[in-house]
């Protein structure tokens, strides 16, 4: 059994010519798409600056919650209530011959 392989030159091209508006035109695409890469990396740290922001706004926005509920636990304890009723309104303590049963409806027969 015989082989016969016929060998035929090959011809390279010794470079890619690209025309000068070909380049023009990927010199552009490549202008605007590391313009864009560049915007986009700004965009995103300025993202992440107001993130901050946000968050450490909303952990003094929780204090001052917390604050204002702590202030109004103390406000409305029963005996600063009826301390502040005493001073500010002169209201005093009831006595149980001062109580008088109200009741609404029809009168009873008795």
């Amino acid at each position: 059994m015989a082989v016969c392989l016929d060998y035929q030159p090959l011809s390279y091209r010794k470079g890619w010519v690209i025309s000068p508006r070909v380049q023009l035109v990927f010199a552009l695409i490549l202008a605007a798409t590391l313009g864009m890469k560049v915007w986009l990396s700004v965009a995103v740290t300025q993202l992440g600056y107001r993130i901050a922001e946000v968050r450490q706004s909303r952990i003094e926005l929780d204090m001052s919650r917390q604050e204002l509920e702590l202030q109004l636990s103390f406000l409305l304890r029963p005996d600063r209530l009826a301390e502040s009723a005493e001073r500010t309104l002169g209201l005093m303590p009831l006595r149980p011959a001062q109580a008088r049963r109200l009741s609404y409806g029809a009168p009873h027969a008795g």
